[in-house]
């Protein structure tokens, strides 16, 4: 069908190794599997079945990476596909239309049925190509390694500001014999932060660099060494801002503690947006692409604004008292020190 050799293309730079098996003889088989990139260079190979079938397990996981196509195949055959594949811990996604197929369709991780297929692969399958269209298989993939990137990039965001509030709850206390933040303000910004920034980084569209990327193994873990490297990172940038604010001269300016925690309380939630910025872009430009995610913008605003209505109007309930122009100046200026943090990290990691 026209664009599937596009979407071949995509597929392969994305490292996802596309195999045609299907009842059709060897010749036909092969010449479309040519026309349309899935064969494209001599070491592929095309095989019938039976010329597969009397391979070992041992030599068909071998040759797996090089088979492209295999014919005049038989349910057994693709369901023995599967298995072998996923004894070497691939990740697999079969897509079929006919009764034979089901077998296959429902042992494989995905099982990707076409709308106009029988009643029996529909019901195998996990997911249905409304559409018949083999290019929705690609937007599946795109938008499950978005739906990765989005709950990765939300515990880079997330995390750094618990580790955060629990590190300066308890040196504090101990190095300056004051309170870091109230109970009511931590809980404000747990809140604030889990639930409207769940909304911002959900809404992040797909990327297309996101097919580039190297498949990872199935059983590999949400959380990279690199992503939690960058995460401590973070973390200690926080912590060194904070420290920054008690050690510098700008202590000074807050003369009553409750102003003290005023500025405090602000400069971790904005610094925490600030942060959002950094964490949702891997790119020099913070805001690349923000406009194709209006929410995102929404929810920075808000949380903001909304730091500013709690310090001014907080009073005794939050224990916080109004800061001045200067005093905001001067939280805002701290808060901007996590993007050379994050730079410097980038900068480090390359």
């Amino acid at each position: 069908r026209t664009g599937v050799d596009d979407v071949i293309k995509t597929l392969n730079k994305s490292k996802v190794q596309v195999m045609m098996i299907t009842g059709d003889n060897l010749d036909t088989a092969q010449a479309i599997a040519i026309d349309c990139g899935i064969i494209s260079n001599e070491s592929d190979v095309a095989l019938t079945a039976a010329e597969f079938d009397k391979l070992s397990d041992k030599d068909a996981k071998k040759s797996l990476s090089k088979i492209k196509v295999i014919a005049r195949a038989t349910p057994s055959t693709k369901l023995r596909v599967v298995h072998l594949a996923q004894s070497m811990n691939k990740c697999i996604g079969m897509c079929g239309d006919g009764t034979n197929d089901a077998p296959a369709l429902k042992g494989a991780d995905v099982g990707f049925a076409m709308g106009d297929g029988t009643d029996v692969s529909k019901e195998a399958g996990d997911i249905i190509i409304t559409d018949n269209n083999f290019l929705s298989i690609a937007n599946c993939i795109l938008l499950g390694r978005t739906f990765v990137h989005n709950v990765v990039n939300f515990l880079r965001f997330q995390l750094p500001i618990n580790f955060s509030l629990v590190i300066l709850s308890i040196l504090y206390p101990i190095f300056f014999g004051i309170d870091a933040f109230t109970a009511v303000q931590i809980l404000i910004v747990n809140i604030v932060m889990d639930s409207l920034n769940s909304l911002a980084f959900g809404g992040e569209p797909p990327h297309k660099e996101y097919m580039t990327e190297p498949t990872k193994g199935k059983h590999s873990p949400l959380l990279s060494k690199s992503v939690i490297a960058q995460i401590i990172w973070t973390t200690i940038g926080f912590c060194v801002v904070f420290g920054l604010l008690e050690m510098l001269h700008w202590r000074g300016m807050f003369q009553q503690e409750n102003t003290y925690m005023s500025a405090r309380f602000a400069l971790l939630i904005i610094m925490a947006v600030v942060n959002g910025f950094c964490v949702r872009t891997d790119k020099i430009n913070l805001f690349s692409g923000i406009m194709k995610n209006p929410m995102f913008i929404i929810v920075a605003v808000g949380i903001v604004l909304s730091t500013v209505f709690a310090v001014r109007f907080g009073g005794a309930v939050l224990q916080l008292s109004p800061l001045t122009a200067t005093e905001w100046l001067y939280v805002f200026l701290m808060a901007l020190i996590i993007i050379p943090v994050n730079y410097a990290y980038r900068l480090i990691r390359r």
